[in-house]
């Protein structure tokens, strides 16, 4: 915005983030997840990139057995203050019909958290629950 001089102002100042740490800690939180999802034997939980290349994500992305189970996820865990994300969970319909792969992805995408601000015993307590929600439903 334009401050009384007319001059730009920023409402943040960006110099005071340490972007490569913010960077870094993202990354890490990342690999935690990916780390603790391969050693289980659940193949009710997808992990859609395991590998992350030298990218920075903004969420660890994963497939759920089907959109039943994907949207109580979403919501059970959003309700637990967790901040899970379901993007592209809704397909434009004339999309849908001809992108059949895409649109089975959409039914089954959630985003887990992995900000620089979540600890790894929170996270270590995200997929316990997250774990336990998929498995009431394998029975």
């Amino acid at each position: 915005f334009l401050n009384s001089n007319g001059k730009l102002k920023l409402r943040y100042d960006l110099f005071k983030y340490n972007f490569y740490e913010i960077s870094r800690q993202k990354c890490n939180n990342y690999d935690f997840i990916n780390n603790k999802l391969n050693g289980l034997s659940n193949n009710h939980i997808e992990i859609l990139f395991p590998d992350r290349g030298n990218n920075v994500p903004q969420t660890f992305p994963i497939l759920l057995a089907d959109k039943k189970i994907r949207d109580e996820a979403y919501f059970n865990m959003n309700e637990r203050g967790y901040g899970v994300v379901s993007l592209y969970h809704t397909m434009i319909a004339e999309l849908a019909e001809t992108l059949v792969n895409e649109h089975e992805i959409s039914d089954r995408i959630l985003n887990l958290p992995i900000h620089q601000d979540i600890e790894s015993d929170q996270l270590d307590e995200m997929l316990e629950t997250l774990i336990e929600m998929v498995e009431s439903h394998k029975r």
